[in-house]
C-alpha cells in the first residue's frame, strides 16, 4: 500500500499544502492508527467478558493424567476482537471517502500518513527481530528467518526498486511479461515441474517411510488411518470421528480400492491432490496478473515458503508438504474456492455462484474451522467486487449460495445414508475443537509479541487495500483476491491462536505468502503508474517481506535425492507388519469385530481381515472418559469383545475394568494390552 491508490494518478506538481480531496489510500493511513487504538482498547477491555460468553468451560471428563489443560477463552476472544481492526478501518475509509469535500489534503495530513507508515514499518522490523529472542519452542534453536535471509530480502528489495525506477528496465520487463501462447505453455510446464520437485518429499512406500523424517513417520498414522477406517467399513460423520478431515478419507479410499492399499498409493494420491491445488493457485495468479511469466515468478516463492522447512535435512525435510493434516486435507477446499471465484469473476465457468458454494459447503463439512474461513473469504470477495445494490439484487445470489450449501449437505448425506443408513452427525465437526478451545487440551499461550504480527499486518493490509481499490472504482480480480486472502488468512490463523507452538505458525506461511504475492502485484502496479517511482515505507515493507519468501527457494529439494529415498527400504517396515499386528493376530479370529487403539489400528485390522469398530484413529484421540464410553459402546453394538491398546493410552485400565472388561494379555517389552469384555469373552484363536 502506498500513500494512496489514487495518488498514483495525482499531479506530481501538486504540493502537500495545495487543497485537494484526500485519496482513499491517504484516508486509510489517516484512520489506521485511531482504528488500531480503538481495536486494542476493545481487545483489552472486552476480552475476558467475551471469552466467558463465547467459550464456556467444557464439561468433558479428561483423564487425570492430563496436566496440560489450559483453557484460553480470553486469548481466543481477544483474537476475534482483533479482527475488528481491518473492518473498522474499511468502514472508516468508505465513510470518509463519501465526504471528500470535507476532507482536504495538507501538510499535516501528509505527515500523519508518512508517520503511520513508518510506525508500521518499525512494528514489522521489531517482529522480525523478536523471532531471534529465546522464547521459542525449546526443541527449535533457530528462528524462522536468519539475518542472512534478511540481508538477501533487503538486496531483493533494492534490486526491484532499481528495476522499476529504470525506464529501459521497465520496458524489457514489460516485453518479458507479455502473455503469449508459448510463454503460457512453457510457464505451465515449469510450474508443474516445480510442484513435482517439492511434492516428491510427500511420497513414501511401506519400506521407505522409515527413511523419512521422524516427524513424518510419527504423524502419518493420524491421517492414513482415517482412510484405512473407511476401507475397513467405518463411515466418517456417522460411526467414525476423523482426525482432521471428515470427507478426505472417502477420497483417499477410492484409489486404494483400485490400485491397492499400500502407503505408496495413499501418499502418491495425497501428493497429487496437493499438486493440483497448488496449480489452481498458479491459475489464480495467472488470471490476476494476466501474465504467465509474472504468475510463475510469484508462484515459486509461494510454494517454497508454504512448504518452509525447519525440521529435518535438505534431503529429508518435514513441512506442510508431507504433513497431510494441513496440505491437502485442510486447505485444498479453500484454495480451490479461490480458483473458482477468480474464474467466476473473470467470466469463465462457473458463471453462477451455486457451484462455488457447493464446494464451500463440502469444505466446511470436511474441516469446519478452515472450511468456514474459506467460506467467509469467498463471500467477502464476491461482496467486495459485486456488492448488491439492494434487497432485490441480494436475494438471487443469496438464494444460489444457500442452494449450493444445501447441495453439499445432500451429497454428504447421500454417502452416509448409503454406507451407514444414517444422516451425518454434524456435532462430530466440532468435537475436537471443543476439546481444544473450551477444554484447553494441549493449548499453549501465544507469545505477547512475535513474528505472528507480520502475518496479521499482511492480512489486514489485504482487506484494507481491497477496500481502497473498491472506493477508487477498481473492482477487479486483484481486489477480489486481496480481500479473499486477507479473510482466509485471519480465519485459518485460529489454528495457531489456540495451540501457539513454534512450528504451527509455519503452516500459516502459505496463506501469508499468497497475500504477500497479491500485495506485491498491487505495490508494483502503483509504483509504475505514478510519476514518482520512489516507494513509500509501506511499499518497502511488502517488497522486503516477499523477499523473505524468495529466500525460501533455496530449500527446494533435489528430485534425485527424493527418488533415492523413495526407492530405499529400511530392514523393518515402520508402519506395516508391526509387533502390534503380531500381538493382535495371536488372539483375534479372522473376521472378528474388535476395538484396536494402536497407531494404524485400522490398517492392522485390514491386514488381518478383522473389523476394527473403534471410532477413533488411535489412543491419542481418546482424551475423555466419554470418548472411551463411545468406543466400548461401538464394540458391544458390533457384538465384539476384544479391546487392544498400549501404554500410551491416556485412559486408565481401571476405567475399562469398571465397564466390565478384564485384562487378559500383556506384552511387557512393548506395553501392549488386551482387554476382553467379560460378558462376551471367547477363547483365543489357536
Amino acid at each position: 500500500m502506498g500513500d494512496g491508490a489514487g495518488a498514483a494518478r495525482a499531479d506530481p506538481r501538486v504540493r502537500p499544502t495545495d487543497a485537494r480531496a484526500l485519496e482513499a489510500g491517504e484516508i486509510a493511513w489517516l484512520v489506521a492508527i485511531p482504528c488500531a487504538l480503538v481495536t486494542a482498547l476493545l481487545v483489552l477491555v472486552l476480552g475476558p467478558a467475551v471469552g466467558s460468553l463465547l467459550f464456556p468451560p467444557s464439561h468433558a471428563r479428561f483423564w487425570p493424567t492430563f496436566g496440560n489443560l489450559r483453557p484460553e477463552p480470553t486469548e481466543e476472544a481477544r483474537y476475534l476482537l482483533s479482527l475488528l481492526g481491518p473492518l473498522l478501518a474499511s468502514a472508516a475509509i468508505v465513510a470518509f471517502a463519501r465526504r471528500d469535500r470535507a476532507l482536504r489534503s495538507g501538510r499535516a495530513q501528509a505527515v500523519v500518513v508518512r508517520g503511520a507508515q513508518l510506525l508500521v514499518l518499525a512494528l514489522l522490523a521489531a517482529a522480525f527481530v523478536r523471532q531471534h529472542d529465546p522464547y521459542f519452542d525449546i526443541q527449535i534453536k533457530h528462528p524462522y528467518f536468519s539475518w542472512a535471509a534478511a540481508a538477501a530480502a533487503v538486496a531483493f528489495t533494492c534490486a526491484l526498486v532499481a528495476l522499476v525506477g529504470s525506464a529501459s528496465a521497465r520496458g524489457r520487463a514489460a516485453a518479458l511479461l507479455r502473455e503469449t501462447s508459448g510463454a503460457r505453455i512453457a510457464c505451465s510446464i515449469a510450474a508443474v515441474a516445480y510442484v513435482a520437485a517439492w511434492l516428491l518429499v510427500a511420497v513414501n512406500t511401506d519400506g521407505s517411510i522409515g527413511n523419512a523424517s521422524y516427524a513424518v513417520g510419527g504423524l502419518l498414522p493420524w491421517t492414513a488411518d482415517d482412510v484405512y477406517a473407511v476401507l475397513n467399513g467405518l463411515t466418517p460423520l456417522v460411526d467414525y470421528h476423523s482426525s482432521y478431515g471428515s470427507l478426505f478419507p472417502y477420497l483417499g479410499a477410492l484409489p486404494m480400492l483400485v490400485l491397492g492399499r499400500s502407503l505408496l498409493v495413499l501418499t502418491t494420491f495425497m501428493a497429487t491432490v496437493s499438486g493440483l491445488v497448488l496449480l489452481a493457485v498458479y491459475g489464480v495468479l495467472r488470471r490476476v496478473t494476466r501474465s504467465s511469466v509474472a504468475a510463475l515468478a510469484l508462484f515459486g516463492p509461494f510454494v517454497a515458503i508454504g512448504f518452509y522447512t525447519l525440521i529435518g535435512s535438505h534431503e529429508n525435510p518435514f513441512s506442510a508438504a508431507n504433513d497431510f493434516s494441513w496440505f491437502p486435507i485442510r486447505v485444498a477446499g479453500p484454495y480451490l474456492l479461490a480458483w473458482l471465484v477468480v474464474r467466476h469473476l473473470d467470466g469463465a465457468w462457473p458463471r453462477r455462484v451455486w457451484p462455488i458454494f457447493v464446494l464451500a459447503g463440502l469444505s466446511v463439512l470436511n474441516n469446519v474451522e478452515v472450511g468456514v474461513a474459506g467460506l467467509a473469504a469467498t463471500a467477502a470477495a464476491l461482496v467486495w467486487v459485486r456488492p448488491p445494490a439492494g434487497g432485490r439484487e441480494l436475494r438471487a445470489p443469496l438464494a444460489e449460495a444457500l442452494a449450493g450449501l444445501a447441495v453439499a449437505y445432500a451429497l454428504v448425506a447421500a454417502v452416509t445414508l448409503v454406507r451407514a443408513g444414517s444422516l451425518p452427525h454434524l456435532a462430530f465437526l466440532t468435537e475436537y475443537s471443543a476439546f481444544f478451545v473450551r477444554g484447553g487440551l494441549a493449548m499453549q499461550p501465544m507469545p505477547g509479541f512475535g513474528f505472528q504480527y507480520a502475518l496479521y499486518a499482511a492480512y489486514a493490509a489485504g482487506i484494507v487495500l481491497a477496500t481502497v481499490r473498491v472506493v477508487g472504482g477498481r473492482r477487479d480480480l486483484l481486489t477480489a483476491m486481496l480481500v479473499w486472502s486477507g479473510v482466509f488468512g485471519f480465519g485459518s490463523a485460529g489454528y495457531y491462536v489456540g495451540e501457539s507452538r513454534y512450528l504451527h505458525l509455519i503452516f500459516l506461511f502459505s496463506a501469508w505468502a499468497l497475500t504477500l504475492a497479491l500485495l506485491l502485484v498491487a505495490v508494483l502496479e502503483g509504483i509504475t503508474s505514478r510519476a514518482s517511482r520512489r516507494p513509500s515505507p509501506a511499499e518497502l515493507a511488502v517488497l522486503a517481506a516477499f523477499g523473505l519468501a524468495v529466500c525460501a527457494l533455496a530449500q527446494t529439494p533435489a528430485p534425485w535425492t527424493q527418488l533415492d529415498r523413495i526407492t530405499s527400504s529400511t530392514p523393518q517396515p515402520l508402519l506395516a507388519h508391526t509387533a502390534a499386528e503380531r500381538f493382535v493376530a495371536s488372539t483375534a479370529r479372522r473376521g472378528e469385530r474388535v476395538a484396536i487403539l494402536f497407531p494404524m489400528g485400522h490398517r492392522i485390522a485390514e491386514d488381518l481381515s478383522l473389523v476394527n469398530v473403534a471410532p477413533y484413529a488411535n489412543e491419542d484421540l481418546v482424551d475423555t472418559s466419554e470418548q472411551l464410553d463411545v468406543v466400548v459402546h461401538a464394540l458391544r453394538a458390533a457384538h465384539g469383545a476384544r479391546f487392544y491398546c498400549w501404554n500410551k493410552c491416556e485412559f486408565p485400565g481401571e476405567r475399562l475394568e469398571r465397564l466390565g472388561f478384564k485384562l487378559v494379555g500383556v506384552d511387557p517389552p512393548r506395553a501392549f494390552f488386551e482387554f476382553v469384555d467379560r460378558a462376551r469373552a471367547r477363547p483365543p484363536a489357536r
